[in-house]
């Protein structure tokens, strides 16, 4: 596609409006379901935080599931024997938006609902490929690293599916704004994902290990200003030895050196500047 300059002006306003209203939305609404458990219990219906973390729509639900499929396939994984009902398990907090996908799912006879969320598949569909990228390495006790995990609905499954394939995570590290660190920490403490740790983006490098096996960023690291992607990536990223990142913003960052990228499947992104999946060469 060619380069309309009208275009890109347009998206990186949208980015510059998007980052200002993730940073203040995510830890307003973090700190009301951090404080309040009736906010707890419903904070994916809140218009402000769906916006951002719970806005993946039925139709791409459908094609997260048709991906799974794919990548079973290539895993050499019977999707029916995928731990499911664990899975959906996600959905049990913060009532979230569900949808009906029996007609895609009928085959898995022991499914507790078929009602779930989208999100919940992209974490899924996300998952499986993280995990694939954890069994390249042949490591049966592992350690990774998050950088803007969300509400921890990535974590939660990642840990379900390695779970499942006696992958151990000896340590699951997220780093994130104070409030939203600090709904991950209840959010997946109240589903007993064990071996988290939650920092605060503030002075949290200190507490970091000297490395990592998997860097993780999806939605997140491309959202930042330039200056404090520089900031991620020499000093996070640099420690680990393998790397998945959902890049959703344009340019890229020229500090990323090495990698493979592939368009994001399925496509959520701006029609003109698709999502791109990021991974170092010999992931």
């Amino acid at each position: 596609m060619a380069f309309n300059a009208n275009v890109y002006k347009e998206y990186s306003l949208e980015i510059i409006i998007m980052q200002q209203h993730t940073n203040y939305t995510n830890n307003n609404v973090a700190l009301n379901a951090v404080t309040d458990d009736n906010a707890f219990y419903t904070f994916k219906r809140d218009p402000m935080f769906t916006s951002i973390l719970e806005h993946v729509n039925y139709k791409q639900g459908i094609q997260y599931i048709d991906y799974i499929k794919t990548l079973c396939k290539s895993y050499n994984v019977e999707f029916e024997d995928l731990w499911w009902n664990k899975y959906i398990e996600n959905d049990i907090i913060g009532n979230p938006i569900t949808y009906d996908y029996k007609d895609q799912l009928i085959h898995i006879s022991d499914l507790k609902t078929y009602n779930i969320s989208p999100t919940t598949l992209r974490y899924i569909c996300f998952g499986l490929q993280l995990f694939n990228i954890i069994n390249s390495t042949g490591k049966k006790d592992i350690s990774i690293i998050e950088v803007g995990g969300g509400y921890g609905g990535q974590c939660k499954i990642l840990s379900d599916i390695c779970l499942q394939f006696n992958i151990n995570i000896q340590k699951y590290t997220i780093i994130d704004l104070e409030n939203v660190s600090n709904l991950q920490n209840k959010y997946l403490t109240k589903l007993d994902v064990n071996n988290i740790v939650t920092l605060s983006n503030t002075n949290c490098i200190g507490l970091l290990d000297n490395e990592y096996d998997l860097f993780i960023s999806n939605y997140a690291l491309g959202e930042f200003k330039s200056d404090v992607q520089d900031f991620y990536i020499d000093n996070v990223l640099s420690r680990s030895n393998k790397s998945f990142i959902t890049w959703n913003t344009h340019p890229i960052n020229p500090k990323l050196k090495n990698i493979n990228i592939v368009e994001e499947v399925p496509q959520t992104g701006h029609v003109a500047f698709p999502n791109i999946i990021i991974t170092n060469k010999d992931a």
